[in-house]
């Protein structure tokens, strides 16, 4: 009888693989990822069998795609509402996190730069948005990162589409790196977090400041080229400059490829790709924001949030977009966890931490 039961895991999670094919070929579609079975990784099979179910059965909300990795190696992969694995999805505003990466590349390929460079310094073609109150030349790319450069903003506050939303108000405007910088100051700048998507927008001006050339253009040749990804659409905002706030679309697969990258001390396949100096420094907790911890665009969990109850170390970090794009990162057990979804709702949109506290992370004894 276990035999019987052990080869109708193996035929479903095959199932999940070739349901994620394109149906024009029938070689599964590149993407440089290696396979393994759960039960080989040391995985709960019926958990997340029973996780797919849930899904499937819309307990997680809209969830359009899930894929699981251990040891380097894709374990679980499944699309759901019409989606494939080819199929580009928007990762919303876990956008920043990649720009933030591709920062960490421009700032590593120079010797003489700081987090602690002012904007001041870098956006010399906007010096004179700096001199409308004394403390706004001195926000600089740390202040950025750790979205505490005390620009008065109200985002989260409001529906997005508010009128009075300022990430509405930036989408409307003809240049979005002008219109933050307009902003008057709220407080000093690494006094308190405050989410502002604006701060992220100014990373392309920082990057291209930094490398010379565009940011697009540099994302291209020194990230995605060397990652093998060649499939994934970024956005401009209006002004012409990359939307490194929240213009990101993946497949999801390679997401996933790229959360192995950075569990691998930022290498791919034997070449460094953003240095694990960086990667260290981005994703380190800076402080507490009510239960979670915040790095450099990085979130991670807060010891007294319940997911971090029974974990062995807590050193998980993720990625966040608007509308449940998540990417989970757990070094000490060595798994990714990728999801896409349409959960636009907050209520719904907060489940996706329920599924990885009660099936992800349950699947993997003495997580």
């Amino acid at each position: 009888m276990k035999q019987n039961r052990n080869i109708v895991i193996y035929i479903a999670f095959f199932s999940f693989t070739i349901a994620s094919c394109s149906l024009e070929t029938d070689e599964m579609p590149s993407h440089g990822l290696e396979y393994s079975l759960p039960g080989r990784e040391g995985l709960d099979e019926q958990l997340l069998l029973k996780m797919n179910d849930e899904i499937q059965s819309g307990g997680f909300g809209q969830i359009n795609s899930m894929l699981v990795l251990k040891n380097k190696k894709l374990v679980f992969e499944n699309y759901y509402n019409g989606y494939v694995r080819d199929d580009l999805q928007r990762i919303e505003t876990a956008t920043k996190n990649i720009s933030s990466l591709v920062l960490g590349i421009a700032y590593d390929d120079l010797a003489n730069n700081s987090v602690n460079d002012r904007l001041i310094d870098l956006l010399p073609g906007y010096s004179e948005y700096f001199y409308d109150v004394p403390v706004k030349d001195q926000i600089t790319v740390h202040h950025l990162l750790t979205n505490r450069s005390g620009l008065w903003w109200n985002e989260l506050n409001l529906d997005d589409g508010h009128p009075e939303n300022d990430l509405t108000r930036m989408k409307q405007s003809s240049d979005w790196t002008k219109f933050v910088l307009a902003k008057p100051m709220l407080r000093e700048p690494g006094i308190e977090f405050s989410y502002n998507s604006g701060n992220s927008i100014l990373l392309a001006s920082i990057v291209e400041n930094y490398v010379g050339k565009p940011f697009r253009e540099f994302a291209k040749e020194r990230f995605f080229q060397p990652l093998g990804i060649d499939k994934y659409r970024w956005d401009n905002e209006s002004g012409g400059k990359t939307n490194t706030g929240f213009g990101l679309s993946l497949r999801p697969v390679d997401l996933a490829k790229i959360g192995n990258m950075m569990l691998d001390s930022g290498r791919w396949q034997g070449k460094e790709i953003v240095s694990l100096t960086w990667i260290r420094n981005s994703t380190r907790s800076r402080f507490n924001v009510g239960y979670y911890r915040y790095g450099y665009q990085w979130w991670g969990f807060s010891n007294f949030n319940p997911i971090s109850y029974n974990v062995t170390q807590n050193d998980i970090f993720f990625a966040w977009g608007t509308g449940g794009q998540f990417m989970f990162l757990v070094p000490h057990r060595d798994i990714v966890v990728v999801s896409t979804s349409n959960n636009y709702n907050d209520d719904i949109e907060f489940q996706m931490f329920r599924l990885f506290r009660d099936y992800i992370l349950r699947a993997f004894p003495l997580y």
